[in-house]
Order: C-alpha cells, then structure tokens, then sequence
C-alpha cells in the first residue's frame, strides 16, 4: 500500500486508495425507459454518497457501463 498523500490528487477511486476516507459511492439503476431515477439520486444524495453511478438497463444485461 502507497503512502498517504497529503494533496488533493490521492486517486480515491484507485483499487487500494492511499487514503481510507469512509466515502459513500451509490448505484441507481432503472430497467423500463418510462422509470425516473430521481427518487433513487435524491435518496443516494441524502445519504451522502460523494459519486453516483446510474444506469437505464435491464436487470437481464449484466454488461451495464456504470456497474
């Protein structure tokens, strides 16, 4: 494991990030064209999710961009 940074360019996302910050990152997810996925956004926001992935896929299709 590297070493803390103390900048801000530490890559949070990396696969072992140098700096464990207890950050939410949420996944929203719709299957039908009609669904919004407003409720599930807002919900992640209030929870404090710092990233947010959402996809409009299918539960089916296992090959979705953002999961």
């Amino acid at each position: 494991m590297q070493p803390p940074q103390d900048d801000d360019t530490a890559d949070l996302l990396a696969p072992v990030p140098a700096v464990r910050t207890g950050s939410l990152v949420g996944y929203a997810r719709v299957s039908a064209k009609g669904q919004l996925l407003d409720r599930q956004i807002y919900a992640l926001n209030t929870a404090g999710c710092i990233r947010i992935f959402s996809d409009k896929k299918s539960g089916k299709n296992a090959e979705r961009e953002e999961l």
